[in-house]
């Protein structure tokens, strides 16, 4: 997905992992959307908002939580060192947001 944000789509969000189920038409994971804390919950199909399953929209979390291998990589990474990390934080350009958990409740932290 970087290389193709910098040749093709600048706002390209997912990877460019191939969909078997949409014949080649849709691309990739949000990546984002693919990690496995709430993976899929509370998901309505008519609002893509938090998630959503449809491969074609921006906001499709994949086939299962950690299926991409980007997500699994960050997985491996975080959990070998877990004794040693105290916290993860996700830098949004786009939006220039500081995103952290949880990002699936609107409730004060």
């Amino acid at each position: 997905g970087y290389e193709y944000t910098h040749t093709t789509d600048r706002l390209w969000r997912k990877n460019r992992a191939a969909n078997p189920h949409t014949l080649g038409l849709c691309r990739g994971v949000d990546l984002n959307r693919n990690f496995g804390y709430k993976w899929a919950e509370d998901i309505f199909i008519l609002d893509p908002r938090p998630a959503s399953p449809i491969p074609c929209l921006d906001t499709y979390h994949g086939e299962q939580a950690f299926s991409e291998p980007e997500t699994q990589a960050v997985r491996g990474f975080v959990m070998g060192k877990r004794d040693r990390i105290d916290a993860y934080l996700a830098f949004h350009s786009f939006g220039n947001k500081i995103l952290y958990p949880w990002g699936h409740t609107s409730e004060k932290v």
